[in-house]
């Protein structure tokens, strides 16, 4: 192989590089997605597997919690029935949501308000 014939090749191999990462860089970058932020009213926890069940307080249906980024003693103590805020993001393809963060807002859920 002659010297024209190599520098023709490596110049040819190069513009090909070029231009796949022009198009690899024209792609717009990810945009980081919010936590989610929901409050409702525990129904049940189930230790073994790590899940909670959430009846959110705006009356849509009961959302699956992810509860294995959360050390156990997080949540231990919680009842059914009890008002949480859980702080997380969407599990996709699916509709469980990954729990970060959990609070008890209140002990029991409140049925009607008090009155003094």
């Amino acid at each position: 192989m002659g010297y024209r014939t190599r520098v023709t090749s490596v110049a040819i191999v190069g513009l090909l590089l070029a231009i796949i990462a022009s198009e690899a860089a024209s792609q717009p970058p990810t945009i980081p997605e919010p936590p989610l932020v929901i409050e409702g009213r525990v129904l049940w926890i189930d230790f073994g597997s790590q899940t909670l069940a959430l009846a959110p307080a705006n009356n849509t249906p009961t959302v699956s919690i992810d509860l294995h980024r959360l050390r156990q003693s997080d949540y231990t103590g919680f009842r059914g029935n009890e008002y949480v805020r859980v702080v997380g993001f969407i599990l996709r393809p699916s509709r469980r949501i990954q729990a970060f963060e959990i609070y008890l807002v209140t002990p029991w859920y409140p049925a009607a308000p008090q009155s003094p």
